[in-house]
């Protein structure tokens, strides 16, 4: 079995930077209340106003693609543990770990939003369609429904795609058995890809949140991590020589695609494959020092991105614009003290969550998995009994 030769404290700074660009792209929208998907009859995305050309280009406006991050992150950790561990999957391990790591945090904030809710808790336990929202949420099912894609909490979605990668997971497994590792990465493209046809010829279905977001349209985010996982595990380097030239070609198509309609399909593949690049450079980058001040800060922000990531979108337009903050009106110059001040204020709650919840479920995860690997003794019989 070959050695790890990653320092996984990168992995953090890597959170980090996903939560970071997560958090200013929602922070965008609740400021501006402008989201990326302004195109006109011609499809060629609006940028005739100075505001509308400023947002559609700020690098926070890219801010989404911290999610595809999040999903390389998880298909490389994931993938590269299976092979740690001398390639044995066990299901029940695996699925009690998931389990315990991300459902009763999510469970948390889940209730608590539901409690403080304009709606109110008696909507979600009295009420039909409150009560589907509600189930949905707690199977993790609700990012297949339009209906409730966006509901309780707008980041919830891609934790129900999450867990649904999870369960894929063993199916990647079977498939990477018989053809590789290399092929099964290329058949979730396909398959990507021919999906996203026919969202383009059926433009109710293409769309429609659930279709666009599906487990299946974005599965070869996570297949990609776990493709890096199965090279980096194995010594073996993609990216020798022309990194950052391979890279900054792929941010600039990133931003390039953006400008016309049909362009913008493929946004989603030039991002995950520019941070893909950028993944195995960063891991394998012996010159990238982790301790710098800025390194250990941003590590400490990704140790607490689930956490982050659970609580920061609900009130984000509340916060920014309520009373505590102001409006500010036009004094833009004063925006980046604005979003330190709220990210700080977010962050110390996350931390709490983090230290109090996050760590004792996976705490007691892993108790309840030691317990049931003991072997059961029975008591001592007295002498002479057999």
């Amino acid at each position: 079995m070959a050695d790890a030769p990653v320092h996984f404290k990168k992995i953090d700074f890597l959170r980090g930077i996903a939560i970071l660009l997560v958090f200013c792209y929602h922070s965008q929208i609740a400021i501006f209340h402008f989201e990326v998907n302004d195109y006109n009859s011609y499809g060629i995305l609006n940028t005739l106003s100075r505001k509308s050309a400023i947002l559609n280009y700020l690098p926070t406006a890219f801010g989404w693609s911290g999610v595809e991050l999040f999903l390389l992150i998880s298909g490389f950790l994931i993938h590269f543990g299976f092979l740690s561990k001398g390639s044995v999957f066990k299901a029940g391990d695996f699925f009690s770990r998931r389990f315990w790591r991300i459902y009763p945090p999510y469970l948390l904030v889940l209730l608590v939003l539901c409690c403080i809710n304009a709606n109110g808790i008696h909507y979600y336990l009295l009420s039909k369609d409150g009560l589907a929202d509600l189930f949905a949420h707690l199977f993790l099912l609700h990012n297949i429904f339009d209906k409730t894609f966006f509901t309780v909490n707008n980041s919830f979605w891609s934790l129900a795609l999450e867990a649904q990668l999870y369960v894929l997971y063993p199916v990647i497994l079977y498939v990477r058995k018989l053809i590789g590792i290399n092929k099964t990465l290329l058949l979730v493209i396909i398959l990507s890809l021919l999906l996203l046809g026919i969202g383009i010829m059926i433009p109710a279905l293409g769309k429609s949140l659930y279709y666009a977001n599906s487990v299946f349209r974005l599965w070869f985010v996570w297949v990609a991590g776990a493709f890096l996982a199965e090279k980096i595990f194995n010594k073996e380097r993609l990216f020798n020589k022309g990194t950052v030239a391979i890279m900054l070609g792929l941010v600039l198509l990133t931003i390039a695609s953006r400008a016309l309609l049909m362009g913008s399909y493929f946004t989603v593949y030039f991002a995950t494959f520019g941070f893909f690049v950028f993944f195995e450079w960063f891991l394998l980058n012996e010159k990238i020092s982790i301790g710098k001040r800025y390194f250990k800060l941003i590590s400490l922000i990704g140790l607490c991105s689930y956490s982050i990531y659970l609580i920061h979108q609900p009130y984000l337009n509340q916060l920014f614009n309520g009373v505590s903050f102001g409006y500010y009106n036009h004094f833009y110059l004063l925006l980046p003290f604005k979003l330190i001040a709220m990210f700080g204020v977010i962050f110390a709650i996350a931390y709490v969550l983090y230290l109090y919840v996050e760590l004792q479920s996976i705490k007691l995860g892993q108790i309840i998995r030691n317990k049931k690997k003991q072997p059961h003794t029975h008591a001592a019989l007295p002498d002479g009994i057999k």
